[in-house]
C-alpha cells in the first residue's frame, strides 16, 4: 500500500513540476529583449517628435494665414475699442495680439516669406482635389477658382 502510494505521487510531482517549469520558461520569453525595448522606445521617440513637428506647422501655418490681416490692420495697433462689431473687433484684437507675440515682427517677416509659396501649394491642393466638382455645381470655371482663392487671402486673410 505504501509502495503504490508513492507509485502515484511520483507522477503527480513530476506534472507539477514540469507545469512550473513551463511557466518559468514562459516568463523569462515574456521578457522583452532588448532590441524590442530600444525599438519600443524610438517609436515613442518618433512619435513625439511628430507630434513637436505637427505644433510647430500649426503655429507656422497660424502665422502665415494671419498675416494679411494683421498687416492690413498695422494702422490701428492699440488694444480695440469695445465698440466695434464683433468680427471688426476680433480682427483687430488678432493684429494687436499678433505684433505682441515674441519675437512677433520676426516671426512675420519669416511668415511674409513663407505666405505666396504656401497659398500656392493649398490652392493647389484643395482645387486639384475640388475644383472640377465645383466647377460642375456651381458653373465657375477652374481659373476663376483659383483666382478668387488668391483674393480671398489676400483681402480676408481666408
Amino acid at each position: 500500500m505504501n509502495r503504490n502510494m508513492h507509485s502515484s505521487v511520483r507522477p503527480l510531482a513530476f506534472a507539477s513540476f514540469m507545469a512550473y517549469e513551463r511557466r518559468t520558461f514562459a516568463t523569462m520569453t515574456d521578457q522583452p529583449s532588448l532590441l524590442s525595448i530600444v525599438a519600443d522606445r524610438l517609436t515613442k521617440a518618433k512619435g513625439a517628435a511628430r507630434k513637436a513637428m505637427l505644433r510647430w506647422a500649426e503655429g507656422l501655418a497660424y502665422l502665415v494665414a494671419g498675416l494679411p490681416m494683421a498687416v492690413r490692420r498695422l494702422r490701428h495697433i492699440s488694444m480695440p475699442p469695445d465698440n466695434l462689431p464683433p468680427a471688426e473687433y476680433l480682427h483687430r484684437y488678432y493684429a494687436w495680439s499678433y505684433w505682441r507675440l515674441p519675437f512677433g515682427p520676426f516671426k512675420a517677416l519669416i511668415a511674409a516669406i513663407i505666405w505666396p509659396i504656401a497659398l500656392l501649394v493649398a490652392i493647389f491642393v484643395f482645387t486639384s482635389r475640388n475644383g472640377k466638382a465645383i466647377a460642375a455645381r456651381t458653373g465657375i470655371p477652374v481659373n476663376e477658382q483659383v483666382t478668387g482663392q488668391i483674393v480671398m487671402a489676400a483681402r480676408f486673410a481666408i
